[in-house]
């Protein structure tokens, strides 16, 4: 492709784009699936997945540029290989079972560490052709690297508002179906005929479908969401979707269990605790919330928390640090 000719920058802005928000949405899908603690191997995998393309682009780069209908046709095919690796990795990822609790043992690390270089296998395609997009851009269009950083790095910053904006109104499992269009218009631009525009849709279309229907993604059965989820009556009351996490409001017989009681039927007479939704962010359990506002709270004569401090021969003087909301504040 000829140095002087005019790079044309939205494709790479839409690449650009769609590579760092996936790298987002990916930090999200690890910290539901798994725990947040997981998600530097995204991080790692992007890195890992852009270094080997560079090492592919400086080495094939005569051959690419060898003339400029090669150079154009590596162009146009990235962006159909990037929709059918995002799909593909993103199915993938839901079929490795890992443990990460076996993880922390010794005698059950091996087998974890197998599924985590398969997380890398998975994701791995994705971030070295959208490496490799960009850096051909960089190696195609030399004369004009400011233009491209520029639009690089424009690019990596929209992904950060755009699907932090997102996860506002979809849940992290559907993010990457959000990304499939922004892969589109990229191709679009860059696509030689009709008839390959057709087969990109029909890709992108195939790709939402294994996204979107067969990526059978949940929470992982250790999480404490997992257990009330499958109680018989469970209900979700609501979901609140937010950047900072998924919050679930979860109502069942297993809720109003919170509260440490003594076996004393005296002490208890006959008082029962106040019936209770649970508050869950990630699948984390973080609250209690009443089902009622509270009023009085006779099961507490009975309830193991308040005997240190019947223990104390005055009334104490305690700060309250962690009440978690909900009702604890009216127990204190």
């Amino acid at each position: 492709m000829s140095a002087a000719a005019s790079p044309r920058l939205a494709p790479l802005f839409l690449v650009a784009l769609a590579s760092v928000g996936y790298e987002i949405a990916l930090t999200r899908w690890f910290a539901i699936v798994s725990w947040s603690e997981y998600g530097y191997w995204v991080i790692s995998i992007t890195m890992v997945g852009i270094a080997a393309s560079g090492v592919v682009l400086n080495l094939a780069k005569d051959w690419l540029l060898a003339s400029p209908q090669r150079t154009a046709a590596v162009f146009a095919a990235l962006p159909p290989m990037l929709i059918a690796a995002l799909a593909g990795g993103t199915f993938a990822l839901t079929a490795i079972d890992f443990n990460p609790l076996a993880l922390q043992n010794q005698a059950t690390m091996a087998a974890q560490l197998w599924r985590i270089a398969a997380y890398y296998a998975a994701l791995f395609p994705f971030f070295f052709l959208g490496g490799a997009f960009i850096g051909l851009y960089f190696i195609a269009h030399g004369d004009d690297v400011s233009r491209i950083y520029a639009a690089d790095l424009v690019g990596a910053g929209a992904a950060g508002i755009v699907v932090v904006a997102l996860m506002a109104v979809l849940h992290p499992f559907a993010l990457p179906l959000a990304l499939l269009p922004v892969l589109l218009a990229a191709g679009w631009m860059l696509g030689p005929s009709k008839a390959a525009r057709g087969l990109l849709v029909l890709l992108t279309l195939a790709a939402a479908v294994v996204v979107g229907r067969f990526s059978p993604a949940d929470y992982n059965e250790y999480k404490a969401i997992s257990a009330p989820l499958r109680v018989e009556g469970s209900r979700r009351v609501e979901t609140v979707r937010s950047p900072r996490g998924i919050y679930e409001v979860l109502d069942n017989f297993t809720e109003r269990l919170d509260v440490d009681l003594s076996n004393n039927d005296a002490m208890l007479a006959g008082a029962e605790p106040i019936a209770t939704y649970g508050l869950y962010v990630d699948g984390n359990r973080v609250a209690s919330l009443p089902k009622q506002p509270p009023g009085a709270l006779p099961y507490l004569n009975a309830a193991l928390d308040a005997l240190p401090y019947r223990l104390m021969p005055a009334p104490p003087s305690v700060p309250l640090v962690g009440s978690r909301g909900g009702f604890r504040l009216d127990e204190a």
